[in-house]
């Protein structure tokens, strides 16, 4: 799209609008309801903090641009409160910040946002620091293609990645995270600790939200109390265990975040160090990262 930066902004679609102009920086939104998008503070002459109140069930990307056609990711918000961005202006000219936003579901971790006309961004949030991940695309053929690969940061914000893909290839993406090769051995410990400890219920569980593979709840069978798959959890039912990521420190070494949930107010979210002991993968180190 040519033409004056007038131009591109009235050949932008109605989604688009409002748009609000104030000191160099233009705000406008793309969702499906009009959220309510607001600045609540200059920290410098470059740095700006907005609030965005939506919708539930609502997750907000947000990105920038300084000419309207091309944009580029600066965060991503929680899908259920008012959230905040912090976003570094330049001092070059305009810019301009929108919100885009798509349904959150309970074990999303990766969005694909449009960059410009031919490429679009796959970021990936709520992962591991560190954490490496694969891009794949379907092919004409009906076949998944690797189209590139990332590793989560460690800075700010932690545990997000970015990766660049044909903006054609938007609808038709999927994202792996890299497994420690010992992933099912690593899990399984996991799961034997939080276990430890509770006698009198059954266990449930759940790998990054989903129902682990038959063989590996083989691996429990006979166990007491039993240990069913998370999807047949109901409150009051027994423990929901789950285990959110697993991250490879080396051959010998990992580390995993896991919860166990007994009821509103009996849970608990937990970062793991498991090491290999003489073939068996053991928990070394325990971090409580939240309690309910």
């Amino acid at each position: 799209m040519g033409g004056t930066l007038c131009d591109r902004l009235m050949a932008m679609s109605i989604k688009a609008l409002p748009l609000l102009l104030f000191t160099g920086l233009g705000v406008f939104i793309e969702a499906a309801e009009q959220p309510r998008l607001e600045v609540q503070t200059f920290f410098t002459n470059t740095v700006v903090r907005f609030i965005v109140s939506g919708q539930e069930g609502v997750r907000f990307f947000y990105q920038a641009s300084t000419d309207l056609m091309n944009w580029a990711w600066t965060g991503y918000s929680a899908p259920d409160c008012d959230n905040c961005v912090y976003y570094t202006a330049t001092n070059s000219g305009p810019v301009f910040v929108r919100a885009i936003g798509t349904p959150a579901g309970v074990d999303d971790f990766f969005a694909v946002l449009p960059v410009n006309a031919a490429t679009s961004e796959v970021v990936v949030f709520n992962s591991p620091e560190k954490a490496e991940f694969v891009v794949e695309t379907l092919s004409a053929g009906g076949a998944w293609e690797e189209t590139g690969r990332s590793v989560t940061s460690d800075m700010w914000p932690p545990g997000v990645g970015r990766s660049a893909i044909p903006s054609a290839s938007a609808d038709k993406v999927r994202v792996r995270l890299v497994m420690h090769p010992d992933a099912a051995n690593i899990e399984e410990a996991v799961f034997r600790y939080l276990m430890d400890g509770f006698t009198d219920r059954t266990y449930y569980l759940c790998i990054m939200g989903h129902d682990p593979e038959p063989q590996f709840l083989e691996r429990f069978a006979g166990h007491v109390p039993p240990v069913q798959p998370g999807s047949a959890f109901w409150p009051g039912s027994g423990n929901l265990l789950t285990i959110d990521w697993i991250r490879a420190i080396s051959e010998l070494k990992a580390e995993a975040d896991a919860e166990w949930y007994a009821g509103p107010l009996c849970a608990a979210g937990l970062r793991l160090t498991l090491e290999l002991q003489d073939g068996v993968w053991v928990v070394t180190a325990q971090v409580v990262l939240w309690v309910s």
